[in-house]
């Protein structure tokens, strides 16, 4: 089975369904087609670090991007 990707707008509206309208994991998870861990981390992302959260498939953090440089 092929893995979904999903771009950093997708992530951060997800994460705002859960964030700021306050609605359960577990549903805003059914609605998106996700699993809940998945939702879980981008939650964690973002609480983390706002900038470069849910960098998306292949892309680096600007930290990454900076340590793959050196």
């Amino acid at each position: 089975m092929a893995r979904k990707s999903f771009d950093k707008d997708f992530k951060l509206e997800a994460v705002n369904m859960v964030t700021i309208q306050q609605r359960p994991v577990t549903a805003v998870a059914e609605e998106l087609g996700i699993h809940e861990n998945t939702l879980y981390k981008w939650i964690n992302q973002v609480s983390e670090n706002k900038e470069d959260a849910c960098p998306g498939s292949g892309n680096l953090s600007s930290e990454e991007a900076e340590l793959r440089k050196l």
